[in-house]
């Protein structure tokens, strides 16, 4: 089974109901199969200024069905010492017919 780690725009254009409706059905799956998501979004998301506060409970309850991976040991470290995580630790892959970020890992 593929699974994926969800991108915070993602979730952001979902929550706000930006997805195409081609693009719509696609996120509803994988949401419902692979719902994974790394601190990073979680932090994102509810960081997020441009939340409403109904758009904030939402958020809140959208990650409570997530699955939120830590972040590895040695990326803390290295992220505490330069302040960016290497974007070649995270090999990202984009559905075709999806024009948003999506992380695929096997």
């Amino acid at each position: 089974m593929t699974e994926y780690l969800i991108d915070t725009n993602i979730l952001i254009y979902y929550l706000a109901g930006a997805l195409t409706p081609e693009e719509k059905p696609t996120v509803d799956k994988i949401l419902q199969d692979s719902f994974n998501i790394s601190i990073i979004t979680k932090i994102e998301l509810l960081g997020w200024k441009g939340h409403t506060t109904e758009g904030l409970i939402k958020a809140r309850y959208l990650l409570d069905c997530a699955r939120c991976l830590p972040l590895p040991t040695r990326l803390q470290k290295r992220q505490l010492r330069s302040g960016v995580i290497p974007q070649s630790l995270f090999p990202m892959r984009r559905l075709r017919h999806l024009h948003y970020p999506l992380m695929q890992f096997s």
